[in-house]
């Protein structure tokens, strides 16, 4: 903890939009941490995160919020209903979108 070493190197990918990415690999190699750079969380030591050609500190929070999720190990929700987290606190978000969501995510009984 606190210690900045470098987990991951020279990692490239492109994806095609649409396209979802799973990350597998042993435990400690890496996979939380360049999930965690890719959703702007952590920054890079070395080189740079780019989403549609431009570099995470072009896109604003929200709009990058479209894009990329991260659900991490320990999750943790903001006051609200589920379908507001889920919807992240969009009034205006469709609600077919929401529990199509909350299926795929298995919390919709």
């Amino acid at each position: 903890p606190g210690e900045r070493r470098m987990v991951v190197q020279d990692a490239t990918f492109a994806l095609e939009r649409g396209v979802g990415l799973g990350i597998v690999g042993p435990s400690a190699s890496g996979k939380s941490s360049l999930v965690r750079a890719i959703a702007g969380i952590w920054l890079p030591i070395r080189g740079t995160v780019r989403l549609d050609g431009a570099t995470l500190d072009q896109w604003s929070p929200e709009e990058l919020g479209n894009h990329v999720g991260y659900l991490p190990q320990d999750v943790q929700l903001f006051d609200g209903t589920i379908a507001e987290n889920i919807a992240r606190f969009e009034p205006q978000a469709p609600s077919d979108k929401i529990l199509s969501a909350a299926r795929a995510a298995g919390v919709h009984d």
